[in-house]
C-alpha cells in the first residue's frame, strides 16, 4: 500500500470539494503508527462559511454499529449466541428466536424500524421518541425471511440489543466511555437525536432543485448510528484497534470473524464490520448515512494502512471514493462499470412473489434500494456493497442471478398492464392501528393513506400477478414500495421491510 499515492487521490477529491464552495469533508490516511496524510475541502456551515476540518464532527451514522459491537465485546454479558429473547424482554416468538448474531449480522430477518413506519405513512422527517420506538419493534409478529436464509440490512436488532444491555444497568454511551473512548483518551458524542445541539458539528446538507437545503431526520438515535466524532478522532480509534493494544486487544479479530448463511455462503458482513473484496484486495470497513451526511472507513489488514472519510453532503458516494482512494495506493482501479450488461427496463419477480428489480445503465435498484453496478469476471454484473449482494446476467428477457445472496428470476413487465378492479377497498392492519384505501377507476388505481396533512394519493404502477408499485418522497429520501395483492388482503413490501398484511374490511 503506497500511501503517498492513496494521498494524491484523496487531495484530489477534497480539491473538487473546495473548488465548489459548497459542503464538503476530510480524507484521513492512516497507519499503525499514526496518522499519514489529512486532506480536506468545502464547508462544514453554508450558512457562516466555516470550513471543514478534519477536526470537524460529523455524524458517523452506521459506523456506530461496530463500535456498539465492540463494547458488547469488552461488556461480556450478551454472547452472540444467545437469542434475542433471553436479554430483550416482550419480543413476539419470531423475534425472541432470532440469535443476536444473526439480529446484528443482518442476516436474521428482523425488519427495519424506519422503512416499515415509513410504509404505514409515517415519514423519516417526523420525530420519535425511545419508548416509542422500542414499543413498535416489540409489536413486530413477523420476519421478512428465516433467520440465515439471506442478508437485508436492517437498524433494528441494534435498538433491541442496545435495550438489552440497559436492562442490565449499563447504557451504551457508559459502556463505551468506561471500557474504551476513556481508556484510549478519546472522545466520541452520542447525541440522542438531530435537535441535540453538539458544539463543533457541522450540519448535513442535501442538494434540491432550488440550492442546498439542511438535512432533517426525526428517528430518535440508537446504537444503529447515533455516535458523532471528528475525522481524526475515527482514525485515531481504527489505528489503535489495528494495533490491537490496551482495550483494543482482540477487538478487530473478533469484529471480523466470517460470517456464513445456513447454506454456506458467506455474507462479507461480520460484527458491525463489512468485508470488503475488490480488484484483489481485502478491506474491513462500514459505512454511514443519515439525511446531509455520508462516511465510510476502510482497513487494509495486509498493510496495517487504512482510511476514513466524513462528508457533509448527500450526493456522494463515501464508499466508492474510499475504493478509489484505497485502490490508488494499491496500484489497481475499480472494475469497470456494467453498462450495457444487464437490459435497461422494469422486472418482476417470475414467482410471482412482490419482489422486482429496475435496471438502468450501470444501476440496478432491487425493492426500492438502488446500487451501482460493475461488470463481474463471469461478464454478468455485480456489486460491490457487502450490505446488498447481487449478482446478476441476462437471460434474453430475463435477468437472473442472486440478490442477498439468494437465487431469484426476474421477467420484464410487459408494458400497458391495467389494474385489477378487485383491488378497490379499504385495508387494516389492527395490531398496528393502520389502515389505507385502494380506488380503481377508468382503468387506473390509486393508494390513499395517512391522515391530516399527511394524507396522500399515490399512483399505483402494475407491474402483473396482482403486484402494484408506486413512489412517495420525503425530503431527499425516496422509497419505491410494492403492493402484494392475494384475495382479501395486501402485502405492503419494500427492501427492508416485508412484514406488513393488511386485511379488507370494505
Amino acid at each position: 500500500m503506497d500511501i503517498a499515492r492513496a494521498a494524491e487521490e484523496a487531495a484530489r477529491i477534497a480539491q473538487g470539494w473546495r473548488d465548489e464552495g459548497g459542503p464538503g469533508g476530510a480524507l484521513i490516511l492512516f497507519d499503525r503508527d499514526g496518522i499519514r496524510a489529512e486532506h480536506a475541502g468545502g464547508f462544514a456551515n453554508l450558512e457562516h462559511a466555516v470550513p471543514f476540518t478534519p477536526d470537524t464532527l460529523n455524524r458517523w451514522a452506521s459506523i456506530t454499529k461496530h463500535i456498539f459491537c465492540a463494547t458488547l465485546f469488552k461488556d461480556g454479558r450478551i454472547p452472540f449466541g444467545d437469542s434475542l429473547g433471553a436479554h430483550a424482554q416482550g419480543l413476539s416468538p419470531a423475534l425472541a428466536a432470532v440469535t443476536v448474531e444473526d439480529a446484528l449480522g443482518m442476516s436474521g430477518g428482523v425488519p427495519d424500524l424506519m422503512e416499515t413506519s415509513w410504509l404505514l405513512g409515517v415519514p423519516p422527517t417526523a420525530g420519535t421518541t425511545q419508548d416509542g420506538l422500542r414499543a413498535f419493534a416489540r409489536r413486530l409478529t413477523a420476519l421478512n425471511f428465516a433467520p440465515g436464509e439471506e442478508v437485508s440490512y436492517t437498524n433494528t436488532g441494534y435498538l433491541l440489543v442496545e435495550a438489552a444491555l440497559e436492562a442490565k444497568g449499563t447504557s451504551f454511551a457508559d459502556a463505551l466511555a468506561t471500557q474504551l473512548t476513556g481508556p484510549l483518551g478519546l472522545t466520541m458524542h452520542y447525541p440522542t437525536d438531530y435537535g441535540v445541539v453538539t458544539p463543533g458539528l457541522a450540519h448535513g446538507y442535501w442538494k434540491s432543485a432550488d440550492g442546498w437545503r439542511r438535512g432533517v431526520y426525526g428517528v430518535r438515535f440508537s446504537a444503529s448510528g447515533g455516535i458523532a466524532g471528528s475525522g481524526r478522532t475515527l482514525a485515531e480509534w481504527l489505528r489503535v484497534m489495528l494495533r490491537g493494544e490496551g482495550p483494543m486487544q482482540g477487538v478487530l479479530d473478533w469484529l471480523s470473524v466470517p460470517r456464513a448463511l445456513a447454506s454456506g455462503t458467506a455474507t462479507n458482513y461480520a460484527r458491525g464490520l463489512a468485508v470488503h473484496r475488490v480488484a484483489g484486495q481485502r478491506f474491513f470497513g462500514h459505512g454511514g448515512s443519515l439525511p446531509g451526511y455520508k462516511d465510510h472507513f476502510l482497513i487494509h489488514p495486509e498493510s496495517g494502512t487504512g482510511l476514513v472519510i466524513v462528508c457533509n453532503r448527500e450526493e456522494v458516494d463515501p464508499y466508492l471514493l474510499a475504493l478509489r482512494v484505497m485502490l490508488a495506493g494499491a496500484g489497481t482501479a475499480l472494475p469497470g462499470a456494467a453498462e450495457g450488461v444487464l437490459p435497461d427496463g422494469l422486472f418482476a419477480a417470475e414467482d410471482g412473489s412482490p419482489f422486482w428489480i429496475e435496471t438502468a445503465g450501470a444501476r440496478t435498484t432491487f425493492l426500492g434500494a438502488q446500487q451501482p453496478m460493475f461488470r463481474s469476471p463471469d461478464g454478468g454484473a455485480m456489486t460491490l456493497s457487502p450490505y446488498m449482494a447481487m449478482a446478476l446476467r441476462a437471460e434474453g428477457d430475463v435477468v437472473a442471478g442472486h440478490v442477498g445472496h439468494v437465487k431469484r428470476r426476474f421477467a420484464r413487465v410487459p408494458a400497458g398492464l391495467a389494474p385489477d378492479p378487485s383491488w378497490a377497498g379499504r385495508y387494516v392492519l389492527p395490531e398496528l392501528s393502520a389502515s389505507l384505501e385502494i380506488a380503481v377507476e377508468n382503468g387506473t388505481a390509486t393508494l390513499l393513506q395517512g391522515v391530516g396533512p399527511l394524507a396522500a394519493a399515490y399512483p399505483l404502477e402494475p407491474i402483473g400477478a396482482g403486484r402494484a408499485l408506486f413512489r412517495r418522497g420525503d425530503a431527499q429520501w425516496s422509497q419505491r414500495p410494492c403492493l402484494h395483492f392475494t384475495g382479501d388482503g395486501v402485502r405492503l413490501v419494500a427492501n427492508r421491510s416485508r412484514i406488513l398484511v393488511f386485511t379488507r374490511v370494505a
